[in-house]
């Protein structure tokens, strides 16, 4: 049962890992340029996502009931993606309520053709909850690394200078014991 364990919280430390290096490359990466990424399923609402240098912004846009127009010129269905340098703003100007709950913040947008809304991340409160797993797991190899090297068990850190086949503690039969 330790193994099976031990192959879970080393799967999900890889993808912990993977995702903290993903953050970081975006965050950087958002420093010079802005991606938006946008998706319409259909002509009543567009989803997207927008990489920005304040950080990653989860939006929603729905048409106006007069207008029947939505704030981003896309097209009618489908995916569609925007470049361009990070000191423009490529956000339409609209009347902006915004709701700020630490780091995060939630804003409204009204531009007169609809309704925009949106959670606005910023990158670094995603790389310090990505990061604790493999912190953990480097910790954790390099103490028992310093174990071994030192004679100590590795279960339970009894010095095994004295008693090398075996460890009085656990009785724990080190690897390079004979038995």
């Amino acid at each position: 049962m330790k193994s099976v364990a031990r192959y879970i919280f080393n799967g999900l430390t890889v993808l912990s890992l993977l995702l903290a290096i993903a953050v970081a490359g975006l965050w950087v990466h958002a420093q010079w340029r802005f991606d938006w990424f946008e998706y319409a399923p259909d002509p009543h609402r567009n989803l997207g996502l927008m990489l920005m240098r304040k950080g990653l912004h989860v939006y929603s846009d729905r048409p106006s009931v007069i207008t029947g127009n939505l704030l981003t010129s896309s097209p009618p269905y489908g995916f569609s993606h925007y470049s361009g340098s990070a000191k423009s703003d490529p956000r339409p100007s609209c009347r902006e309520w915004e709701y700020k709950l630490g780091p995060f913040w939630w804003s409204w947008c009204d531009g007169g053709e609809g309704l925009r809304t949106s959670l606005v991340m910023p990158y670094w409160p995603l790389l310090a909850l990505a990061m604790p797993l493999p912190t953990s797991w480097l910790a954790r190899f390099f103490s028992r690394r310093g174990l071994r090297h030192l004679g100590h068990c590795l279960c339970c850190g009894y010095d095994l200078r004295a008693t090398p086949d075996r460890c009085p503690e656990c009785g724990t039969i080190p690897k390079g014991a004979k038995a």
